[in-house]
């Protein structure tokens, strides 16, 4: 499958538009080969910009992604908030509609201040209103960024059953791409950990009228069924 991803890189028409510079490239391969590439696809491209081909340039060919190296917080993000928010006055459950920084101070909302640091996710920024509105660059630039869709599932056990990977990423190819990668969190927890990563649209395939509690076990039983093809292909292997 890297073999695969190297390939693709190497080999596809930039000129063209992602989705379909890929489905020429995949044209000329043979059975084996495309559904190497296929895998190598949902892994390194979908999975890592959570967003479908059709929304994706070459560019995405050349981002790093994530591996080795990487480091966790088993206390969770909130503690760098907690931490950044020492000696702050912090009001919560006020939603912000509207900014206006027309006059010599910034008005957000009903409150007043010299200036005002607006850091808030895009999907978050198109809905708010600007007095006046924001520099053309800045709107052309808004009009063109998306967000992807990822979600993840944290799953705990008594035990870990699964396979071990040196650099605590596993990664299952499945058809269509679902739980495409987990993360072993077990040494970092301290309990029999690993969190599934979904993404782009198989987040809507798999969330989709479901509670939470259904989507956690059907989680559970992609990541069992993975572990148990692991287990049988170990054991042919060793067969006599």
């Amino acid at each position: 499958i890297d073999a695969a991803w190297q390939a693709l890189r190497n080999g596809l028409d930039r000129q063209l538009p992602l989705a379909e510079a890929v489905e020429r490239y995949l044209a000329d391969l043979d059975a084996a080969q495309a559904r190497a590439t296929g895998f190598a696809i949902d892994a390194n491209l979908v999975l890592e910009a959570c967003l479908p081909l059709a929304q994706l340039s070459s560019d995405a060919l050349d981002e790093e992604g994530v591996g080795n190296g990487d480091r966790f917080l088993p206390g969770g993000y909130g503690q760098l908030i907690a931490h950044l928010a020492q000696g702050l006055d912090i009001r919560p459950g006020q939603p912000v509609t509207h900014i206006d920084w027309s006059g010599e101070q910034v008005r957000v909302n009903d409150e007043r201040g010299d200036f005002c640091i607006c850091s808030v996710p895009l999907g978050v920024l198109k809905t708010l209103r600007f007095t006046p509105a924001l520099p053309a660059a800045q709107q052309d630039a808004l009009a063109h960024l998306g967000m992807g869709r990822l979600e993840k599932v944290v799953l705990q056990f008594e035990q870990r059953w699964w396979p071990r990977s040196p650099s605590g990423y596993l990664r299952w190819y499945d058809s269509p791409a679902s739980w495409g990668e987990w993360l072993d969190l077990t040494d970092a927890v301290g309990v029999p950990t690993v969190a599934g990563l979904i993404a782009a649209d198989a987040v809507e395939r798999q969330f989709a009228g479901r509670s939470d509690e259904q989507i956690a076990l059907a989680a559970r039983d992609a990541l069992q069924a993975w572990a148990a093809a692991v287990e049988g292909s170990r054991q042919i292997s060793q067969a006599p």
